[in-house]
Protein backbone atom coordinates (compact mmCIF):
# COMPACT_ATOMS: atom_id res chain seq x y z
CA UNK A 1 0.00 0.00 0.00
CA UNK A 2 1.36 3.45 -1.02
CA UNK A 3 0.51 6.47 0.45
CA UNK A 4 1.23 9.77 -0.91
CA UNK A 5 0.18 13.44 -1.39
CA UNK A 6 1.03 16.78 0.69
CA UNK A 7 0.66 17.14 4.26
CA UNK A 8 -0.48 15.05 7.50
CA UNK A 9 -2.90 11.76 6.75
CA UNK A 10 -5.81 11.83 9.08
CA UNK A 11 -6.70 11.03 12.57
CA UNK A 12 -9.10 8.02 12.45
CA UNK A 13 -11.47 5.81 14.99
CA UNK A 14 -10.11 2.25 13.65
CA UNK A 15 -13.53 2.08 12.17
CA UNK A 16 -13.79 4.77 9.88
CA UNK A 17 -10.56 4.11 8.43
CA UNK A 18 -10.69 4.71 4.39
CA UNK A 19 -9.33 1.34 3.90
CA UNK A 20 -11.44 -0.64 6.97
CA UNK A 21 -12.38 -3.50 5.35
CA UNK A 22 -9.31 -4.18 3.36
CA UNK A 23 -6.94 -4.26 6.60
CA UNK A 24 -5.96 -7.77 6.07
CA UNK A 25 -4.95 -7.28 2.65
CA UNK A 26 -2.30 -4.97 3.51
CA UNK A 27 0.93 -6.80 4.09
CA UNK A 28 2.94 -3.42 3.31
CA UNK A 29 3.22 0.42 3.51
CA UNK A 30 5.07 2.77 1.77
CA UNK A 31 4.71 6.58 2.97
CA UNK A 32 5.75 8.29 0.12
CA UNK A 33 7.80 12.50 -0.01
CA UNK A 34 5.13 15.19 0.82
CA UNK A 35 3.94 13.15 3.38
CA UNK A 36 3.96 14.87 6.97
CA UNK A 37 1.97 13.21 9.64
CA UNK A 38 0.92 9.69 10.04
CA UNK A 39 -1.91 9.76 11.84
CA UNK A 40 -4.07 8.03 14.87
CA UNK A 41 -4.91 4.70 13.92
CA UNK A 42 -4.14 4.77 10.71
CA UNK A 43 -3.32 1.23 10.17
CA UNK A 44 -4.42 -0.17 13.36
CA UNK A 45 -5.59 -3.70 13.36
CA UNK A 46 -3.00 -4.44 10.04
CA UNK A 47 -2.43 -8.03 11.12
CA UNK A 48 -0.88 -8.86 7.99
CA UNK A 49 1.30 -5.93 7.61
CA UNK A 50 5.10 -7.31 7.67
CA UNK A 51 7.23 -3.80 6.99
CA UNK A 52 6.87 -0.22 7.01
CA UNK A 53 8.55 2.70 4.66
CA UNK A 54 8.86 5.95 5.72
CA UNK A 55 9.49 9.04 3.88
CA UNK A 56 12.42 11.97 4.37
CA UNK A 57 9.22 14.66 5.09
CA UNK A 58 7.86 12.50 7.67
CA UNK A 59 7.51 14.90 11.24
CA UNK A 60 5.10 12.66 13.47
CA UNK A 61 3.87 9.58 13.77
CA UNK A 62 1.05 8.46 16.11
CA UNK A 63 1.49 6.38 18.86
CA UNK A 64 -1.76 4.28 17.71
CA UNK A 65 -0.78 4.39 14.07
CA UNK A 66 0.50 1.21 13.82
CA UNK A 67 -1.64 -0.60 17.12
CA UNK A 68 -2.62 -4.40 16.85
CA UNK A 69 -0.12 -5.29 13.97
CA UNK A 70 1.13 -8.04 15.20
CA UNK A 71 3.43 -9.16 12.41
CA UNK A 72 5.61 -6.30 11.33
CA UNK A 73 9.47 -7.33 11.11
CA UNK A 74 11.20 -4.14 10.31
CA UNK A 75 10.68 -0.33 9.93
CA UNK A 76 12.46 1.67 7.69
CA UNK A 77 13.01 5.39 7.29
CA UNK A 78 14.34 6.92 4.51
CA UNK A 79 18.07 8.74 5.96
CA UNK A 80 17.35 12.19 5.35
CA UNK A 81 14.41 12.18 7.57
CA UNK A 82 14.93 14.78 10.38
CA UNK A 83 13.02 13.43 12.43
CA UNK A 84 13.22 9.70 12.40
CA UNK A 85 15.90 6.79 11.81
CA UNK A 86 15.83 3.50 11.60
CA UNK A 87 18.56 0.79 13.11
CA UNK A 88 18.23 -2.65 12.53
CA UNK A 89 14.34 -2.09 11.39
CA UNK A 90 13.61 -0.88 14.76
CA UNK A 91 12.09 2.19 14.71
CA UNK A 92 13.82 5.33 16.72
CA UNK A 93 13.89 9.15 16.96
CA UNK A 94 17.08 10.92 15.19
CA UNK A 95 18.79 11.37 17.91
CA UNK A 96 18.18 7.94 19.12
CA UNK A 97 17.38 9.09 22.29
CA UNK A 98 13.36 7.50 22.24
CA UNK A 99 12.47 3.86 21.17
CA UNK A 100 9.27 4.47 19.21
CA UNK A 101 8.72 1.15 17.63
CA UNK A 102 10.09 -2.44 17.92
CA UNK A 103 8.74 -4.83 15.39
CA UNK A 104 6.22 -6.99 16.53
CA UNK A 105 7.25 -9.84 15.03
CA UNK A 106 10.86 -10.02 15.93
CA UNK A 107 11.69 -13.25 17.57
CA UNK A 108 14.72 -12.61 19.64
CA UNK A 109 16.74 -11.00 22.53
CA UNK A 110 17.27 -7.01 22.52
CA UNK A 111 19.56 -5.23 24.49
CA UNK A 112 18.26 -1.31 24.43
CA UNK A 113 20.98 1.02 22.92
CA UNK A 114 23.10 3.44 25.63
CA UNK A 115 21.65 6.21 23.93
CA UNK A 116 17.98 5.77 24.61
CA UNK A 117 16.92 7.66 27.35
CA UNK A 118 12.98 7.27 27.35
CA UNK A 119 11.75 3.65 26.84
CA UNK A 120 8.32 2.53 25.20
CA UNK A 121 7.76 1.10 21.97
CA UNK A 122 7.18 -2.99 22.74
CA UNK A 123 3.99 -3.69 23.54
CA UNK A 124 2.49 -6.39 21.64
CA UNK A 125 5.88 -7.36 20.48
CA UNK A 126 4.34 -11.14 20.93
CA UNK A 127 8.18 -12.23 19.65
CA UNK A 128 10.77 -10.91 22.04
CA UNK A 129 12.08 -13.31 24.32
CA UNK A 130 14.12 -11.51 26.49
CA UNK A 131 15.24 -7.48 27.14
CA UNK A 132 18.24 -6.16 28.46
CA UNK A 133 17.55 -2.44 29.52
CA UNK A 134 20.14 0.09 31.05
CA UNK A 135 22.76 3.02 29.78
CA UNK A 136 20.94 6.37 29.56
CA UNK A 137 17.52 5.22 30.06
CA UNK A 138 15.87 7.12 33.31
CA UNK A 139 12.52 5.12 33.19
CA UNK A 140 10.47 2.83 31.43
CA UNK A 141 6.98 3.97 29.96
CA UNK A 142 3.51 2.83 30.63
CA UNK A 143 2.59 0.09 28.83
CA UNK A 144 6.25 -0.04 27.30
CA UNK A 145 6.63 -4.06 27.37
CA UNK A 146 2.66 -4.91 27.51
CA UNK A 147 1.46 -8.14 26.01
CA UNK A 148 4.45 -9.33 25.27
CA UNK A 149 3.56 -12.92 25.30
CA UNK A 150 6.87 -14.99 24.71
CA UNK A 151 9.33 -12.55 27.13
CA UNK A 152 10.77 -14.48 29.71
CA UNK A 153 13.86 -12.75 31.16
CA UNK A 154 14.26 -8.97 31.78
CA UNK A 155 17.00 -6.89 33.19
CA UNK A 156 16.21 -3.59 34.47
CA UNK A 157 20.40 -2.29 35.39
CA UNK A 158 21.29 1.22 36.79
CA UNK A 159 20.26 4.52 35.56
CA UNK A 160 16.89 4.07 35.60
CA UNK A 161 14.50 4.88 38.13
CA UNK A 162 11.16 4.65 37.28
CA UNK A 163 8.79 1.41 35.53
CA UNK A 164 5.66 3.13 34.06
CA UNK A 165 2.00 1.69 34.85
CA UNK A 166 1.41 -1.71 33.33
CA UNK A 167 4.65 -1.52 31.99
CA UNK A 168 5.06 -5.73 31.38
CA UNK A 169 0.94 -6.52 32.33
CA UNK A 170 0.09 -9.64 30.88
CA UNK A 171 3.25 -10.31 30.03
CA UNK A 172 2.49 -14.10 30.72
CA UNK A 173 6.17 -15.56 30.11
CA UNK A 174 7.82 -13.31 31.96
CA UNK A 175 9.30 -15.38 34.71
CA UNK A 176 12.58 -13.80 35.88
CA UNK A 177 12.95 -9.42 36.17
CA UNK A 178 16.58 -8.50 37.72
CA UNK A 179 15.60 -4.51 38.72
CA UNK A 180 18.63 -2.43 39.23
CA UNK A 181 18.99 -0.72 42.53
CA UNK A 182 18.49 2.76 41.13
CA UNK A 183 14.58 2.14 40.89
CA UNK A 184 12.59 4.07 43.23
CA UNK A 185 9.17 3.96 41.26
CA UNK A 186 6.82 1.37 40.17
CA UNK A 187 3.86 2.28 39.08
CA UNK A 188 0.04 0.60 39.12
CA UNK A 189 -0.24 -2.74 37.35
CA UNK A 190 3.48 -2.46 35.93
CA UNK A 191 3.47 -6.33 36.84
CA UNK A 192 0.00 -7.30 36.94
CA UNK A 193 -0.94 -10.65 35.12
CA UNK A 194 2.69 -11.47 34.07
CA UNK A 195 4.80 -14.80 34.93
CA UNK A 196 6.99 -13.78 37.42
CA UNK A 197 7.65 -16.16 40.06
CA UNK A 198 10.25 -14.03 42.22
CA UNK A 199 11.13 -11.00 42.31
CA UNK A 200 13.41 -8.42 44.68
CA UNK A 201 12.35 -5.14 45.40
CA UNK A 202 15.44 -2.46 44.99
CA UNK A 203 16.07 -0.73 48.32
CA UNK A 204 15.13 2.85 47.39
CA UNK A 205 11.15 1.40 47.20
CA UNK A 206 9.11 3.06 49.81
CA UNK A 207 5.81 1.90 48.64
CA UNK A 208 3.93 -0.81 46.43
CA UNK A 209 1.11 0.21 44.60
CA UNK A 210 -2.12 -0.46 43.62
CA UNK A 211 -2.17 -4.05 41.47
CA UNK A 212 1.75 -3.75 40.86
CA UNK A 213 2.05 -7.43 41.22
CA UNK A 214 -1.21 -10.14 40.91
CA UNK A 215 0.66 -12.91 39.54
CA UNK A 216 -0.54 -15.88 40.36
CA UNK A 217 3.11 -17.80 39.92
CA UNK A 218 4.38 -15.48 42.24
CA UNK A 219 6.01 -17.65 45.10
CA UNK A 220 9.03 -15.31 46.69
CA UNK A 221 9.50 -11.36 46.91
CA UNK A 222 11.83 -9.60 48.80
CA UNK A 223 10.57 -6.09 50.39
CA UNK A 224 13.09 -3.57 52.00
CA UNK A 225 12.28 -1.99 55.65
CA UNK A 226 12.03 1.25 53.91
CA UNK A 227 8.54 0.28 52.21
CA UNK A 228 5.55 2.14 54.47
CA UNK A 229 2.53 1.20 51.76
CA UNK A 230 1.09 -1.76 50.15
CA UNK A 231 -1.89 -0.75 48.07
CA UNK A 232 -5.01 -2.24 47.53
CA UNK A 233 -4.66 -5.46 45.39
CA UNK A 234 -1.18 -5.32 45.04
CA UNK A 235 -0.31 -8.95 45.34
CA UNK A 236 -4.02 -9.82 44.85
CA UNK A 237 -4.44 -13.90 43.16
CA UNK A 238 -0.70 -14.62 44.81
CA UNK A 239 -2.02 -17.66 46.28
CA UNK A 240 1.31 -19.12 45.37
CA UNK A 241 3.41 -16.93 47.62
CA UNK A 242 4.87 -18.77 49.98
CA UNK A 243 7.66 -16.49 51.58
CA UNK A 244 8.43 -12.60 52.02
CA UNK A 245 11.67 -11.36 53.01
CA UNK A 246 11.17 -8.36 54.54
CA UNK A 247 13.99 -5.79 55.91
CA UNK A 248 12.45 -5.32 59.30
CA UNK A 249 11.41 -6.39 62.10
CA UNK A 250 7.84 -8.01 62.99
CA UNK A 251 7.05 -4.73 64.28
CA UNK A 252 8.29 -2.89 61.46
CA UNK A 253 6.14 -5.10 59.15
CA UNK A 254 3.29 -4.60 61.10
CA UNK A 255 3.28 -1.13 60.81
CA UNK A 256 2.99 -1.06 57.21
CA UNK A 257 -0.21 0.60 55.69
CA UNK A 258 -1.86 -2.07 54.18
CA UNK A 259 -4.14 -1.52 51.44
CA UNK A 260 -7.16 -4.21 51.00
CA UNK A 261 -7.35 -7.51 49.02
CA UNK A 262 -3.84 -8.73 49.34
CA UNK A 263 -4.88 -12.38 49.90
CA UNK A 264 -1.32 -13.19 48.79
CA UNK A 265 0.11 -12.75 51.97
CA UNK A 266 -2.79 -15.02 53.75
CA UNK A 267 -0.62 -18.45 53.60
CA UNK A 268 2.74 -16.56 53.33
CA UNK A 269 5.77 -17.05 55.98
CA UNK A 270 6.99 -13.63 56.44
CA UNK A 271 10.87 -13.71 57.42
CA UNK A 272 11.98 -10.46 59.32
CA UNK A 273 15.16 -9.10 58.95
CA UNK A 274 15.78 -11.28 56.14
CA UNK A 275 15.66 -8.97 53.00
CA UNK A 276 19.03 -9.23 50.97
CA UNK A 277 19.90 -6.87 47.99
CA UNK A 278 22.65 -8.38 45.24
CA UNK A 279 21.74 -6.38 41.94
CA UNK A 280 24.35 -3.37 43.44
CA UNK A 281 25.77 -1.23 41.07
CA UNK A 282 29.05 -3.68 41.39
CA UNK A 283 27.08 -6.51 39.91
CA UNK A 284 24.94 -4.52 36.96
CA UNK A 285 25.81 -0.84 36.88
CA UNK A 286 29.45 -1.27 36.07
CA UNK A 287 28.97 -4.75 34.56
CA UNK A 288 25.76 -4.78 32.21
CA UNK A 289 26.37 -1.73 31.10
CA UNK A 290 29.76 -0.49 31.02
CA UNK A 291 30.37 -4.40 30.36
CA UNK A 292 33.91 -4.14 31.81
CA UNK A 293 34.29 -7.41 33.92
CA UNK A 294 35.96 -9.99 32.30
CA UNK A 295 33.96 -12.87 30.84
CA UNK A 296 33.84 -15.85 32.58
CA UNK A 297 35.53 -19.09 31.51
CA UNK A 298 33.68 -21.73 30.32
CA UNK A 299 33.59 -23.72 33.55
CA UNK A 300 32.65 -21.11 35.52
CA UNK A 301 29.14 -20.16 36.57
CA UNK A 302 27.12 -17.89 34.06
CA UNK A 303 27.23 -13.98 34.69
CA UNK A 304 24.75 -11.16 33.50
CA UNK A 305 27.91 -10.05 31.09
CA UNK A 306 27.59 -12.87 29.49
CA UNK A 307 24.40 -12.40 27.67
CA UNK A 308 25.16 -8.94 27.16
CA UNK A 309 28.86 -10.11 25.24
CA UNK A 310 26.91 -12.52 23.64
CA UNK A 311 24.38 -9.37 22.40
CA UNK A 312 27.08 -7.51 21.62
CA UNK A 313 29.34 -9.42 19.62
CA UNK A 314 25.99 -10.24 17.67
CA UNK A 315 25.29 -6.50 16.93
CA UNK A 316 28.83 -5.25 15.77
CA UNK A 317 31.33 -7.90 16.08
CA UNK A 318 32.84 -6.34 19.25
CA UNK A 319 34.54 -9.18 21.64
CA UNK A 320 34.56 -8.98 25.47
CA UNK A 321 36.90 -7.10 27.12
CA UNK A 322 40.19 -9.21 27.50
CA UNK A 323 39.53 -11.70 24.83
CA UNK A 324 41.31 -11.21 21.44
CA UNK A 325 40.74 -14.37 20.04
CA UNK A 326 37.80 -14.38 18.81
CA UNK A 327 37.79 -18.37 17.32
CA UNK A 328 38.12 -18.95 21.25
CA UNK A 329 34.93 -16.82 22.26
CA UNK A 330 32.93 -18.13 19.74
CA UNK A 331 32.83 -21.70 21.62
CA UNK A 332 32.22 -20.03 24.41
CA UNK A 333 29.38 -17.66 23.29
CA UNK A 334 27.58 -20.94 22.15
CA UNK A 335 26.19 -21.59 24.74
CA UNK A 336 23.34 -23.98 24.26
CA UNK A 337 25.60 -26.07 22.40
CA UNK A 338 23.96 -25.79 19.06
CA UNK A 339 27.03 -24.90 16.73
CA UNK A 340 25.44 -21.61 16.20
CA UNK A 341 26.07 -18.03 17.83
CA UNK A 342 22.70 -15.93 17.84
CA UNK A 343 20.32 -14.09 20.44
CA UNK A 344 19.17 -17.53 21.83
CA UNK A 345 22.29 -17.98 23.50
CA UNK A 346 21.96 -14.73 25.04
CA UNK A 347 18.66 -16.16 26.92
CA UNK A 348 19.85 -19.11 27.09
CA UNK A 349 22.38 -17.43 29.77
CA UNK A 350 19.78 -15.50 31.45
CA UNK A 351 17.42 -18.45 32.08
CA UNK A 352 20.83 -20.02 33.35
CA UNK A 353 21.27 -17.61 35.71
CA UNK A 354 17.58 -17.55 37.14
CA UNK A 355 17.65 -21.69 37.12
CA UNK A 356 20.78 -23.94 37.16
CA UNK A 357 18.92 -26.79 35.97
CA UNK A 358 17.46 -25.28 33.09
CA UNK A 359 17.67 -27.16 29.56
CA UNK A 360 17.21 -26.89 25.75
CA UNK A 361 14.00 -28.62 24.74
Amino acid sequence: MRIYGEGKMGDYNVAYLPWYDLRDYITSVVVESGVTHIGNNNFNGCENLTGVSVSDTVETISSSAFGSCTNITDYIVDENNTAYCSVDGVLFTKDKTELIKYPTARTASYTVPDSVTSLGGFSQCRGIKSAVIGGGTAGIKASAFMSCSSLTDVVIGSGITSIGQSAFYGCSNLTSVIIGEDVTSISTQAFAYSGLESAVLPPGITAVNNWTFGCSDLKTIAIPSGVKSIGSAAFMGCLDLTDVYYGGSEEDWNKIEMGKYNNGFDNAVIHYNSYEYTNTSENIAKTIITGTSSPETAESEYDLIDAINVLKYLNDGTLPSGITDESSYKELADADGNGEINTADAAYILHKITNPDYSVG
